[in-house]
């Protein structure tokens, strides 16, 4: 878990559970879950993504959190949530990325339901304008089987070919 080297320092880290990660389901089976509920038209992720909208607005009301001091970090598809707040959330200005899932189309368990109206919408190349004024950094390896190394690398090009200012910056590290 990256947040243990994070251990001592001036900060607040929140983490929150994602979908079909509770309720007595295994983390493993997650993905799973999500295929087939995005293959019958239902959005697992959406009423998600509103959640953690109203966690972060409280955390700042309740002054937990300094809202000119906020950033985003995820593992695999974690990245994927957190990619998604911190494009519909102007005030965080870094996400930080680990084995990021940037695509349904890489993922086994998406594959053999075939296609669906909901999935394509997560693709992060779709985030880039929204993403291009933000830090961001990813780090995969050289070849990721699970995620995809070049989905990863191309959502990190559609992020730099976005960029408007050079002051922001994107990073992949491979």
């Amino acid at each position: 878990q990256p947040i243990q080297f994070l251990h001592g320092e001036m900060i607040r880290i929140f983490s929150l559970t994602l979908p079909a990660h509770d309720q007595g389901l295994l983390a493993k089976d997650a993905m799973k879950t999500w295929a087939e509920q995005m293959h019958r038209g239902t959005d697992p992720l959406n009423a998600f993504l509103d959640e953690i909208q109203a966690a972060i607005d409280f955390t700042i009301r309740q002054r937990l959190a300094s809202a000119d001091q906020l950033a985003v970090a995820g593992l695999s598809r974690g990245t994927m949530i957190a990619a998604h707040v911190a494009a519909k959330e102007p005030r965080i200005s870094h996400l930080l990325g680990f084995s990021p899932l940037t695509t349904f189309r890489t993922v086994k368990e998406f594959k053999h339901l075939g296609t669906d109206p909901i999935s394509p919408q997560y693709d992060l190349t779709h985030l880039a304008p929204l993403l291009s004024e933000r830090h961001v950094k990813l780090f995969i390896g050289n070849e990721d089987t699970r995620v995809g190394t070049r989905e990863c690398f191309e959502s990190a090009m559609s992020l730099v070919h976005h960029k408007k200012r050079r002051m922001c910056f994107s990073e992949l590290h491979i």
